[in-house]
């Protein structure tokens, strides 16, 4: 479960910069993640960048090449055919320029997404988060589990003790400071020696459940 706590903290990297301190309000609710698209243009334009002024191939493609030459064919069925087609590659130049239509078209495909997905965390009363997606409702992260310490303003996440098998659940926790809280807005931020120095702070709403239609 330590994966879906670094998910969690990691996501802050897609979040609003940080709402003003101070603010009250119940945390064991339905949250869901208030996406910073500038940080995210910004991040997809150096990732570009990073594409276009690359003199070599990365040491991963090279990596990746090795690992698919020693390959049986009943193997490398399982392997998507365009990433096939793409470790085939000789010419840096080519490569470059596959791996930036790839990256616009991944964008394209990822801002049609967001248009209507919304990623919920649902803090429980009874200690649990679920986390999903709204456009996959089939499956629910229910690994994690969560304490506030309201006096220090913070919120610990563990592994839920019932999916933790014998796991040392105190060396599996995860501080996040609660820098706002009210009704309808939450703003934490991931603390410890595991946490990037640029990580900012993820940022929430309240998540209100869209109407069915008959």
């Amino acid at each position: 479960m330590r994966k879906s706590i670094l998910v969690l903290s990691a996501l802050g990297m897609l979040s609003m910069a940080a709402c003003k301190e101070g603010g009250s309000g119940k945390l064991a609710q339905k949250w869901q993640i208030v996406p910073d698209s500038k940080t995210q243009d910004s991040m997809f334009k150096a990732q570009l960048t990073s594409i276009d002024t690359m003199t070599a191939f990365p040491a991963e493609f090279e990596m990746m090449k090795e690992q698919m030459a020693k390959m049986k064919p009943e193997e490398l069925k399982q392997i998507p055919a365009e990433t096939v087609e793409m470790l085939k590659t000789t010419n840096l130049d080519s490569f470059k320029m596959k791996a930036r239509a790839s990256m616009l078209e991944g964008k394209k495909k990822q801002d049609e997404m967001e248009k209507t997905r919304v990623v919920v965390y649902d803090f429980q009363a009874n200690g649990l988060v679920k986390m999903y997606a709204t456009d996959n409702l089939n499956q629910v992260d229910t690994s994690t589990g969560w304490k506030e310490d309201a006096k220090k303003k913070e919120i610990l996440l563990f592994m839920n003790p019932s999916a933790a098998n014998g796991a040392n659940i105190p060396k599996d926790t995860m501080k996040f400071k609660i820098l706002h809280l009210s009704g309808d807005s939450l703003s934490i931020k991931a603390e410890g020696k595991e946490v990037m120095p640029n990580m900012k702070p993820m940022n929430f709403k309240k998540f209100v459940e869209p109407k069915k239609t008959k």
